[in-house]
C-alpha cells in the first residue's frame, strides 16, 4: 500500500502497477492459502464424515438424502447410499433394524422427518459444524 502510495506520487506508471501487482498477489495467496482453509469447516462435508466414522459402529449404515453433490461419495469412499428423491425409500432405510446415519443439507432436514415419519427419533450430531450440511442419527 506504501509503495503505491509512493508510486501514485511521484508519477511512476511502472511503481504504481507493479505495487498493486504485488498487492493483488499477496492478496490472492493469503485468499487462496489461509482464508478458504479455514473456511472451509463450515462448508464441505469432510469434517461430517469424520464425526461419522468416529461415533459410528460397525455395520451402521450411511445414507444422502436428497443430494447429489459429490462430496458424500468422495468422503464415504463410495459407500454412502444415495435416497434423491423418494420418501418411500427413505422411510424403508430408516425401518431397518438398529441406528442409522444421515446427511442432508439444513433446509431439507424437515423433509427427512416427514420422511421417516413420527416413529423414529433424530438426534443431529454437531448442529453448528457446518452451514450447509447436517449429520443426524436415525434410531
Amino acid at each position: 500500500g506504501v509503495a503505491a502510495a509512493l508510486g501514485a506520487l511521484r508519477n511512476s506508471r511502472t511503481g504504481l502497477v507493479g505495487s498493486l501487482g504485488a498487492l493483488a498477489l499477496g492478496f490472492a495467496l493469503w485468499f487462496s492459502w489461509s482464508h478458504w482453509v479455514d473456511l472451509s469447516h463450515h462448508w464441505t462435508q469432510r469434517d461430517l464424515f469424520w464425526r461419522y466414522y468416529d461415533r459410528r459402529a460397525p455395520g451402521e449404515p450411511i445414507v444422502a438424502y436428497m443430494m447429489d453433490w459429490k462430496g458424500e461419495t468422495f468422503y464415504s469412499k463410495n459407500t454412502v447410499k444415495q435416497i434423491k428423491d423418494s420418501p418411500a425409500r427413505m422411510a424403508a432405510f430408516a425401518n431397518l433394524p438398529g441406528r442409522k446415519w444421515a446427511l442432508v443439507e439444513h433446509p431439507r432436514l424437515g423433509l427427512l422427518r416427514q420422511a421417516i415419519g413420527p416413529d423414529h427419533r433424530i438426534e443431529q450430531v454437531d448442529r453448528d459444524l457446518n452451514v450447509k450440511f447436517v449429520l443426524v442419527t436415525i434410531d
